[in-house]
């Protein structure tokens, strides 16, 4: 009896980003938790602009704005985008385009009418494609600044870092292997499948 096996070859991106950590259990809903992953993202931040004296995430929206290829909407005070190296196939990220190291500093009627019209479109286009999945939503922001541990602890955040908001549906389904995220959706497919699907 001969058995016929056929493999598949599909290009899959995998990826582990600079400041990537374990994220925890995930909480009832709406439930804040603090734990490591910040704190990596604020040092990594900070060793790239010593490095290359700009913020990591304005060259990263300058980079997509040219490209167009993994970006879903441009508005006047934002980018919303699928990072390069998404952990789920629909994740995305909202980025301020001025920089800002702070949310709650950096918040004008107009920007909080802009972000509210992002978030609306963008869950409204995962109801759309994806039936209201489940989603696990982060505001990265600097910390509390006047609670510094050791002295000029953050003295170069507000050059460095840059708040943003990464939204990640379905984040009880990500795959890892070894600790590294497995995405068989290429970024710039959910960026263009999102743009298409945008209400």
């Amino acid at each position: 009896m001969a058995v016929e096996a056929r493999i598949e070859r599909r290009p899959v991106r995998v990826a582990r980003r600079p400041w990537a950590g374990r994220r925890g259990d995930l909480g009832a809903a709406g439930e804040a938790r603090v734990n490591q992953a910040p704190s990596g993202q604020l040092i990594h931040c900070r060793e790239y602009f010593e490095y290359k004296r700009r913020c990591v995430f304005c060259d990263i929206i300058r980079q997509e704005v040219a490209d167009e290829e993994r970006l879903i909407r441009l508005t006047p005070h934002f980018a919303l985008m699928v990072p390069y190296a998404a952990r789920s196939p629909y994740e995305a990220w909202i980025l301020p385009r001025r920089h800002a190291c702070a949310y709650e500093r950096d918040l004008t009627p107009e920007t909080v009418t802009d972000l509210a019209s992002l978030l609306r479109g963008y869950f409204g286009m995962l109801v759309g494609t994806q039936g209201d999945p489940s989603f696990e939503m982060v505001l990265y922001t600097a910390p509390n600044q006047a609670a510094k541990l050791l002295p000029n602890e953050w003295s170069t955040i507000a050059e460095d870092y840059h708040w943003h908001i990464e939204i990640t549906p379905t984040p009880e389904r990500l795959t890892r292997i070894g600790g590294i995220h497995v995405n068989e959706t290429s970024p710039e497919d959910a960026a263009r499948r999102l743009r298409d699907a945008w209400a």
